[in-house]
């Protein structure tokens, strides 16, 4: 999950990242990012910008990768 840093629900969302990280029991894991001053759909904003992508797009194109390669 992400959740940018000056998100007004940002403390919310880490508690149900927490909460869904107890609860599994399937040895998955819940990942939680907070985007450092951003908001959870910053990637978005930079490709309709076409500026440069931020790290959290760099973080979720990695995710997609390592999921496709598994």
């Amino acid at each position: 999950m992400t959740v940018g840093e000056k998100e007004y629900s940002r403390d919310e969302v880490l508690q149900v990242v927490k909460k869904m990280s107890a609860t599994r029991g399937d040895g998955s894991l819940v990942t939680a990012v907070v985007h450092r001053n951003g908001v959870h759909n910053d990637q978005y904003l930079d490709f309709m910008a076409k500026v440069r992508p931020g790290e959290l797009t760099s973080q979720i194109i990695q995710w997609l990768v390592d999921d496709i390669t598994l």
